[in-house]
């Protein structure tokens, strides 16, 4: 079984219980991905490591805000394999990232209608 794609609980918490704040923390998570995920392509695209490095670790960070765990994991391997210029292996773990980001919307519209 996949795991949630956020920590609901563990994000609650950090917000003080205060669910109205969680949706719209993530509905900006939400928005910034696209912009985010162009950046990866591109610097893929390009073979740019160091602009790879630099959109995994943002994209890290912001998954890390809403305790969006799958994403931040995976931005986590894209942003170690810049460091060790391995792009041979990125559209694999992209790939893993696009999945894990729908499984997100999907969560956050199946929470917001509730």
């Amino acid at each position: 079984m996949l795991a949630s794609p956020i920590d609901i609980e563990q994000a609650l918490e950090n917000l003080a219980g205060d669910r109205e704040l969680l949706m719209e923390v993530l509905d900006t998570f939400i928005e910034t991905i696209p912009k985010i995920l162009d950046d990866l392509h591109n610097a893929v695209s390009n073979g740019d490591a160091s602009r790879l490095a630099a959109a995994a670790h943002s994209l890290k960070g912001a998954a890390a805000n809403v305790c969006a765990e799958p994403i931040r994991r995976t931005a986590r391997r894209l942003e170690e394999l810049s460091w060790w210029n391995e792009l041979q292996d990125v559209d694999r773990v992209l790939a893993d990232l696009h999945e894990h980001v729908g499984r997100l919307r999907t969560f956050a519209e199946k929470v917001q209608q509730e």
